[in-house]
C-alpha cells in the first residue's frame, strides 16, 4: 500500500481498538444503560446501536481484507458503505436530540413501510388471507405501540441518508463514496465484465479498506466526544 493517506487511516483505525478507546467507550455506553433516566432509555438505545453496528462493521472490514480471499472487492465496498452511512448517522444524531429521536421514530417508519408494501401486494389473493390478516394485525400492534412510547404519527416517510449526509456538511462526499462503492457492491455490469485478474491489480481492495477505516475513525471520534466524560 503506497497512498500515505490510505497507511494513516488504516493505523488511525487500528489504533482506537489497541490504544483502549474502544473498551473505554463501550465502559460508558454500559454505564448509560445502568443509569437511564425516565424517558430517555431511548435515546441511550440509539448511542448503544451506534456503537455496536459500528464496531461489528469495522471489525467485519477488518477479517474481510485479512483473509484476503482474492475476490472480495464486492464485500469490502459493501463494508466500507455501510461505514460511511454509519458515520452520517452518527453526525446526525450527535448534532441535536430532535435528530436522535427522529430516528428512533423512523425505526417504526420503516416497519410499517415494510408491512403495508407487503399487506398491498397480496391483497385479493384468497390463499393468503390468512397472512394477510397477520399482517394487518402486526401493524395495529406497531401503532400501538408507537403510541405507548410517545410517538404521534407513524405515517410518513423515513429520514433519507443522503439527506442527513448534506445536512451533516458531508453530502458530496457521501454522494460520490456511495457511487463508487455501489458500483461493486451490486453485481453491476462494469463488475460482471471486468476481468477478475484486473480487479486484484486495480487497488480497488486497499482502497475500500481504507475508506472504511477512514469512516471508522470519523464516526468514532463523533461519538466519542459526543459521551459524557468519565466523573
Amino acid at each position: 500500500m503506497e497512498n500515505p493517506d490510505f497507511t494513516k487511516w488504516i493505523e488511525d483505525a487500528a489504533q482506537i481498538r489497541t490504544s483502549g478507546r474502544w473498551t473505554a467507550v463501550n465502559a460508558k455506553i454500559e454505564r448509560m444503560a445502568d443509569n437511564t433516566g425516565a424517558g430517555n432509555e431511548w435515546y441511550v438505545q440509539i448511542l448503544s446501536s451506534l456503537v455496536f453496528q459500528l464496531l461489528s462493521e469495522y471489525s467485519r472490514l477488518t477479517r474481510t481484507y485479512e483473509e484476503n480471499r482474492g475476490t472480495d472487492i464486492s464485500v469490502l465496498a459493501w463494508q466500507a458503505r455501510n461505514l460511511m452511512e454509519l458515520w452520517v448517522w452518527c453526525l446526525y444524531c450527535t448534532k441535536s436530540i430532535e435528530n436522535a429521536r427522529r430516528l428512533y421514530e423512523d425505526a417504526g417508519r420503516d416497519m410499517l413501510s415494510m408491512v403495508s408494501a407487503y399487506t398491498k401486494s397480496v391483497d385479493g389473493k384468497a390463499e393468503l388471507t390468512g397472512v394477510i390478516e397477520q399482517m394487518k394485525l402486526a401493524e395495529e400492534d406497531l401503532r400501538g405501540r408507537a403510541v405507548s412510547e410517545g410517538i404521534e404519527n407513524l405515517d410518513g416517510s423515513y429520514k433519507r441518508v443522503d439527506d442527513a449526509a448534506k445536512e451533516c456538511g458531508v453530502g458530496n462526499y457521501y454522494s460520490l463514496f456511495f457511487k463508487m462503492a455501489s458500483k461493486f457492491a451490486h453485481p453491476t455490469a462494469m463488475l460482471m465484465l471486468t476481468p477478475l485478474d484486473k480487479l486484484k491489480d486495480s487497488g480497488l481492495r486497499d482502497f475500500f479498506f481504507s475508506e472504511g477505516c477512514l469512516c471508522f475513525s470519523e464516526a468514532f471520534r463523533c461519538l466519542e466526544n459526543h459521551l459524557p466524560p468519565d466523573s
